[in-house]
């Protein structure tokens, strides 16, 4: 019994001690903090912006700060310990959250968001290079799929508790939660006592000139737009889905039973579809996610029985399972140690950019044709970003040296 109980103990030491675990933790718990609070965004702003287009455009603004951020933070994140980088930014966020719960001004509002949207941009970038730097080099895509995995467990779970909690309260209590979530994610990343002292001692500090010679590369062009066929197709189940749901007669009880079930595939996939990637090679998982989802969108936009459809949508998340995560880490496959402080921040905007343009085109669409349309637009959009990924630079990652 004594021998048993030890090994448990160093089992769960052996456990604690590494440092992806320890990173996957940190990841869930802020991402569970990210679910909450997006889960209320758009009621929460409705506070201070009476008109839904401007809540529209402010949201737009944010993206838009987003976007030039990525880019002009470059030069931190080549001059900077990752690690700090991280734990400040937790910090600011956690800080935001909290003036978020109290601020009564819109003004405040507005300053405290744009300061969230700034640090987020730093966490995202800082962690994605942290992952990648403790990752050995046949681990990438099995590592980032497994973060991934978590990631979502907590997209599950904090609507859920988002909602509970403002039938039973108001915002503040969720942004309350939202902070201590933060300030522990911080708590335990502090305490892991990870570092990334990956640095650049040419810092590249022009803003312009890193725009150009992002996109000037073929190869990260084809993941920036790889990256962003996920965010399509997310914009698709969390923006038009739950339309089509209400649109269709069901009751809104019915929108969190489909995006539970939605996020179930995910949950199991993008961790064995991040260690299959590393084995085989990223090009037939990614042309066989994007051009599955195209498909599914086609028989959707054929189909006239709501069930079915919810359930062809449900079923083409194994798509989002293939491509999510092994997008990322193909990114980081392409490029060496020094490029991925510059560029991989820059990468990150196409979630914003693409998931933007199809949240325009599918709006434009539905203006003068039925809503089932929408299918038939992110088909296509999937049919494209599946032709583009037939003609990527493969990498398999079980071929490299330890």
């Amino acid at each position: 019994m004594g021998l048993l109980l030890w090994k448990k103990r160093n089992f769960y030491h052996y456990l604690l001690s590494r440092s992806m675990t320890k990173l996957a933790l940190v990841a869930m718990i802020a991402g569970l903090a990210s679910a909450m609070i997006n889960t209320i965004w758009a009621v929460y702003m409705n506070q201070f912006i009476s008109s839904i287009a401007l809540i529209g455009l402010f949201s737009a603004s944010l993206t838009f700060i987003s976007f030039f951020s990525y880019f002009l933070f470059i030069p931190l994140m080549e001059k900077m310990n990752k690690a700090q980088v991280f734990s400040i930014a937790l910090a600011v966020m956690g800080v935001g959250y909290v003036a978020l719960s109290m601020v009564k001004s819109f003004w405040l509002f507005a300053l405290i968001s744009i300061t969230v949207t700034l640090v987020s941009s730093l966490r995202i970038t800082s962690f994605g290079l942290i992952l990648r730097d403790k990752s050995s080099p046949k681990k990438v895509s099995k590592n980032f799929g497994m973060i991934y995995s978590l990631v979502i467990i907590a997209w599950v779970i904090g609507p859920l508790i988002a909602g509970y909690f403002l039938q039973k309260s108001d915002f503040k209590i969720i942004f309350s939660i939202g902070a201590l979530c933060i300030f522990a994610s911080m708590l335990i990343f502090r305490l892991s006592k990870i570092s990334d002292p990956n640095r650049k001692r040419r810092i590249d500090r022009y803003f312009f000139r890193n725009f150009r010679a992002f996109f000037h590369s073929g190869d990260r062009v084809k993941a920036y737009i790889m990256n962003g066929g996920s965010a399509l197709w997310m914009a698709l189940a969390y923006l038009f889905m739950p339309l089509y749901i209400i649109k269709n007669g069901f009751s809104p009880s019915w929108i969190g039973y489909f995006l539970f079930a939605y996020a179930v595939i995910p949950c199991i996939g993008e961790y064995y579809f991040g260690k299959l990637a590393g084995r085989i090679g990223y090009k037939k998982i990614f042309q066989t996610g994007f051009y599955s989802m195209a498909l599914l969108a086609f028989i959707a936009f054929f189909i006239n029985n709501p069930l079915i459809v919810m359930a062809l949508i449900i079923i083409s998340s194994t798509g989002i399972a293939m491509t999510e995560s092994t997008t990322d880490s193909y990114f980081l496959d392409l490029t060496n140690n020094k490029e991925e402080l510059r560029f991989y921040g820059p990468y990150n905007t196409a979630i914003e950019v693409l998931e933007f343009a199809a949240k325009l085109f599918s709006g434009i669409f539905l203006v003068f044709l039925p809503f089932n349309y929408v299918f038939l637009v992110f088909g296509i959009m999937m049919l494209i970003v599946g032709l583009v990924s037939s003609t990527i630079r493969d990498k398999i990652e079980s071929r490299k040296r330890k």
